[in-house]
């Protein structure tokens, strides 16, 4: 297989005066493109009493990428501040609002830290969407101020069910997995009503990035005895089994590609800006070695991260497929 180009295309709009916001993958929800974003700046304080969202949304009607991505319309309060898609619990919220950085913190031992859900993937039929998420918790070794936000933990994964894209989804609770589990949340994947999530980590090597794979019936999303994993061979009910797939990355895409007749995942490959391709006939493997096949824009600082696919943007079958990325 051979790529003919990468190119940019624009930036994605967000918000007015927000300084920024990541990730941003989409879903097909009630006839719209619907983007999920995780860490999300606002312009001042909202009425809740915080300045940082760690989940908002937008959609747009327009899928037709010939001419850029967008218009967007922004989940927004009424002081147009960015609403979040996962919202907090009254515990998480408690300990985040007297937590926050500079003059709004009130814990001044703790200033930075939280404990807040991170949207990580999704997957949606049309009518229902699962936003696979980490509960996150920021600080724990002591970190306080800006560099707390680098000393995070996902202590365990949940799904939040999603009917209704201009109003937020509702959170699941317990944990569908349990904090010793991976965390299935690198990509998410709807394949002949199964939904098949992917963990690329590695606990003692925060460098490799293998990835394993789950499945279950997309009905099921919320049921942990619903899941099976792939141990190479076969489903199996015992995660520990779990094999390795690929080298792949923390967020990554995958998608069926009509065009190649194969599903295709591609990510930033290690610490950089390049590019990686795999493709594969089915979910599970045996996926290609890697191919590069281009660069993301270079960055102001550290890397670019969060590389995902929008398929409902793909051109001539997908001959064309449209992509974005966290630039930080």
């Amino acid at each position: 297989l051979s790529v003919k180009s990468v190119k940019e295309i624009g930036t994605v709009p967000r918000p007015a005066l927000h300084a920024g916001r990541d990730a941003g993958f989409s879903i097909v929800l009630n006839g719209r493109s619907v983007w999920v974003f995780a860490d999300t700046f606002l312009p001042k304080q909202a009425e809740d009493g915080l300045d940082w969202r760690s989940s908002s949304w937008s959609w747009t009607n327009d899928t037709d990428s010939s001419d850029g991505v967008g218009p967007f319309l922004h989940a927004m309060d009424k002081d147009s501040l960015a609403l979040q898609v996962l919202p907090h619990d009254r515990a998480e919220y408690e300990f985040n609002v007297n937590r926050q950085h500079a003059e709004l913190c009130r814990i001044k031992s703790e200033c930075g830290r939280r404990h807040t859900p991170w949207p990580g993937a999704a997957v949606s039929n049309g009518e229902v969407a699962y936003i696979y998420y980490s509960n996150m918790v920021t600080g724990e070794r002591g970190l306080t101020g800006p560099e707390a936000g680098w000393d995070f933990r996902s202590k365990s994964v949940s799904v939040a069910v999603w009917e209704d894209s201009t109003e937020a989804a509702k959170r699941i609770e317990p944990p569908v997995f349990k904090d010793e589990e991976p965390d299935w949340v690198s990509a998410a994947l709807l394949s002949d009503n199964f939904i098949y999530v992917y963990a690329c980590h590695d606990d003692e090597d925060s460098s490799h990035k293998p990835c394993r794979i789950a499945k279950t019936p997309f009905d099921s999303a919320t049921v942990r005895s619903a899941y099976t994993f792939w141990d190479g061979s076969d489903w199996v009910e015992d995660w520990r089994k779990a094999k390795p797939i690929f080298e792949g990355a923390p967020q990554l895409a995958i998608e069926y590609n009509n065009y190649l007749q194969r599903y295709i995942t591609l990510y930033f490959q290690g610490i950089s800006n390049n590019i990686a391709m795999r493709t594969s006939h089915s979910p599970e493997g045996p996926w290609s070695q890697a191919q590069l096949i281009g660069k993301g824009m270079a960055t102001w600082e550290n890397w670019n991260y969060f590389l995902v696919s929008h398929s409902e943007f793909s051109r001539e079958h997908g001959k064309i497929v449209i992509l974005s990325y966290t630039r930080p």
